[in-house]
């Protein structure tokens, strides 16, 4: 009884990378830049010296682009055959390529064609995202601000896992062609995070956080009632009755 009490009362250690001691070297999982495939939507913004110049590309509306209103920027959609049509320009094939790369192609083609001289390009993705779902604080979708994005980093920006999500078993759901490949992933251990393939966060990734076995059984009428302390003091009372009778007797 003393054992089912003290099971009880336990408390679940929570605490990420647990096995990390102070100042040790960890290698860690790199996926290569995130690339620009067809359908993508970006915003480059130029600029240079001479605003005057550089204005005719940073122009909000227009047959090829969208209006950004939260910026002002031209918002660009990649096409099937990884094009987008650039003003003043024309056609820039930046399919496959990075944000670094992207912008050092418009730079090249805006120079090459004395348009304009000395400019510096800023590229921005538009509707990169990744999706986390279950025992967070708050779950939806969220765009990619950065290049890498580490699967920890992820869930922070989700308000991080609440005390009833498990740290231990995190499904990431990846599509990597005609192919949905899932990974299990364990943040209490370096070793299983750090060396796993879903560590770097990707476009359209899914990442569920689930329950504990606690808030499974919530779900059900007195789910946890055997788990708690009262529950059992309540039957070792009973058969100390029972017991007490029997003696008397």
């Amino acid at each position: 009884m003393a054992l089912v009490l003290f099971s009880a009362c336990k408390t679940p250690n929570v605490s990420y990378l647990q096995n990390l001691q102070d100042g040790q070297s960890v290698s860690t999982y790199m996926c290569p830049p995130i690339t620009l495939q067809s359908g993508d939507k970006i915003t480059i913004f130029v600029k240079s010296l001479n605003p005057e110049l550089t204005g005719m590309f940073n122009l909000t509306m227009g047959a090829t682009g969208t209006t950004d209103q939260a910026n002002n920027q031209r918002s660009y959609t990649i096409d099937s055959n990884g094009n987008i049509d650039f003003p003043q320009v024309g056609k820039i094939h930046i399919g496959g390529l990075t944000r670094e790369q992207v912008a050092s192609k418009v730079k090249e083609a805006i120079e090459g064609l004395n348009l304009a001289k000395n400019v510096t390009v800023v590229v921005e993705f538009k509707n990169l995202y990744y999706s986390v779902s279950g025992e967070v604080a708050r779950p939806g979708r969220y765009e990619f601000t950065k290049d890498h994005l580490n699967l920890l980093e992820a869930i922070v920006t989700a308000g991080d896992i609440t005390i009833s999500g498990k740290r231990d078993n995190i499904l990431v759901l990846r599509q990597d062609g005609d192919k949905q490949l899932a990974y299990r992933v364990n943040l209490t251990s370096s070793d299983s995070i750090m060396t796993s393939p879903a560590f770097q966060t990707r476009p359209g990734d899914y990442i569920y956080v689930e329950p504990t076995k606690k808030k499974q059984r919530e779900t059900t009428v007195n789910g946890n009632t055997m788990q708690t302390p009262g529950f059992w003091i309540s039957i070792a009372s009973f058969l100390t009755t029972l017991i007490t009778l029997f003696v008397i007797k």
